[in-house]
């Protein structure tokens, strides 16, 4: 298949990057954002790259040199490759990372930035699947094997005011959602990270570390949401098991799982839903960059719909009854790699 003119300009830029770093080694980073706002936070304060302004149109690209080495490579720079891409990822966008990330390629960091203000907090755990799945698939990326994974609650900042200013949250789903990240994050062998307006310059460069896939010497944090510090290999089913010891952890991979208990009990919009108009305050829709029109004949329709609905609500059990006969062309679990 021939090469469009972009593609065939990406590596060019990528060739010229790679012979210039003859004093340095090449890491490579992916960042699977589910905003604008919470890539642009994380390339500036995390990967301190300054000089150009994220978007998740296409596929964005940045460099950035960093000391990483031991004392024993004292003078050794690491020159990393920042590939950019909205958050779940694509088939599409799947196909246009193969152009850079290839089986030549060792050892990519995959990084999702999940965003507390702007993002779909229910279909989390589905997106992470989802988009693993599709690095072991389209890509056959070793997930927790020669790839590093990172899932990073970026925003968390807010996770406190969420039980205080919201009525569709409170203590016991945020004790679950702590709960299925940790569990998730454990059977997908990747690490998990909180990220708040308030991080300091020194835990940041500790996060920086884990996302290369460094070792970090902070102490693990795994109960407050908004400082969630949780390497690769540092939890256990035992501890999470100790915020509620009925949770099923080696579960919450599953697509049961996710399904029935996940996406039930977690605030947020089913897969299709529109996003509601009272969803963010002005100050949070200064961050989002695009308003869809309005449709009158949708919004009368949707409103139809809610009227039908609570009609229906006392035929909840013949409701759920004909969905059970609905055929599924989703396979019950996403699984791992042995």
């Amino acid at each position: 298949m021939a090469s469009s003119p972009t593609s065939t300009a990406w590596n060019k830029l990528l060739q010229f990057h790679m012979d210039s770093s003859d004093d340095s080694d090449d890491l490579v980073i992916v960042l699977s954002a589910e905003s604008q706002s919470s890539l642009q936070d994380f390339l500036v304060r995390v990967l301190e790259v300054k000089d150009g302004k994220s978007s998740l149109a296409s596929i964005g690209y940045y460099h950035k040199k960093f000391d990483i080495g031991g004392e024993e490579e004292l003078g050794r720079q690491t020159l990393v490759h920042i590939y950019t891409v909205s958050w779940p990822l694509t088939a599409s966008a799947v196909d246009l990372l193969s152009v850079f990330i290839n089986s030549e390629v060792d050892a990519v960091r995959w990084v999702f930035l999940l965003d507390w203000i702007q993002g779909n907090h229910k279909l989390w755990l589905r997106g992470v699947c989802d988009s693993l799945e599709a690095l072991r698939n389209k890509l056959a990326r070793n997930i927790g094997g020669l790839d590093f994974c990172t899932i990073v609650g970026m925003q968390a900042h807010v996770c406190g005011d969420l039980e205080l200013a919201s009525s569709d949250w409170d203590s016991i789903k945020m004790e679950f959602m702590n709960q299925s990240l940790r569990s998730l994050a454990l059977l997908k062998s990747v690490s998990l990270l909180s990220f708040e307006d308030t991080t300091s310059a020194k835990d940041t460069l500790e996060m920086r570390k884990v996302v290369l896939g460094l070792k970090s010497k902070k102490t693990p944090e795994f109960i407050a949401m908004n400082k969630l510090f949780v390497p690769q290999g540092s939890d256990s089913e035992g501890k999470i098991k100790t915020m509620g010891e009925d949770f099923p952890v080696m579960q919450a991979d599953q697509l049961s799982f996710i399904e029935k208990q996940f996406e039930r009990i977690i605030p947020g919009r089913r897969q299709g839903e529109r996003v509601s108009k009272d969803r963010y305050n002005m100050k949070d829709a200064k961050k989002i960059t695009e308003i869809p029109d309005i449709d009158i004949q949708t919004e009368l329709a949707e409103i139809y719909q809610l009227q039908k609905s609570s009609l229906l609500k006392s035929m909840t059990s013949q409701k759920s009854t004909l969905e059970s006969l609905e055929p599924s062309s989703t396979p019950d679990t996403w699984q791992n790699d042995s």
